[in-house]
């Protein structure tokens, strides 16, 4: 029959194009999926990167970044200097901002972190605050942090942050 190869030729066409396309998705999937776990990768990196780091240089890290954010650090850089320090006192809009940092991938923010930071709020006469750690954060410590006005800030939101941060030999090790 005359309409055999024509039948079969549109039958070829239409098959390479649904291979071309198939091809064509699957290449961007895999770019596009790729790039997605090069970043997971270097942020998972990042975190034990921050981990690592000395108290003081961490903590002077996460103050440069919310420098960044626009908040003034209100604590005397002799007490920041020692150390030690876990809380430090901000102010943003005239509203003063209690920062508290725990440091370590295994610390887990939890609704006991919540409460604490809450009583130390109020003690410093703030009326928000910045939990912020390298570790996680249990689900249980979202909906009190969100009532009491405390932002939660895990390793995987605060690698970006400080990533732009820190020396450029740092940024190459991670």
């Amino acid at each position: 029959s005359p309409d055999a190869p024509d039948g079969r030729m549109f039958q070829a066409s239409t098959l390479l194009i649904a291979l071309l396309v198939a091809l064509a998705i699957g290449g961007f999937g895999t770019l596009y999926f790729g790039r997605m776990r090069l970043r997971q990768d270097e942020a998972d990196a990042g975190v034990r990167a921050l981990s690592a780091m000395r108290w003081r240089e961490f903590s002077h890290f996460v103050l440069d970044a919310m420098r960044h954010r626009g908040y003034d650090v209100l604590t005397p850089d002799d007490e920041a200097e020692r150390g030690q320090q876990t809380e430090f006192l901000l102010k943003k809009d005239d509203e003063r901002v209690l920062l508290s940092c725990k440091h370590g991938s295994a610390y887990r923010l939890t609704k006991q972190s919540i409460t604490e930071l809450v009583a130390a709020m109020k003690f410093q006469g703030a009326r928000s605050g910045l939990l912020v750690t390298p570790g996680s954060i249990e689900s249980d410590a979202r909906k009190p942090a969100e009532l009491s006005r405390i932002e939660l800030i895990d390793g995987q939101a605060l690698w970006p942050e400080i990533a732009p941060l820190l020396p450029q030999s740092l940024s190459e090790d991670v």
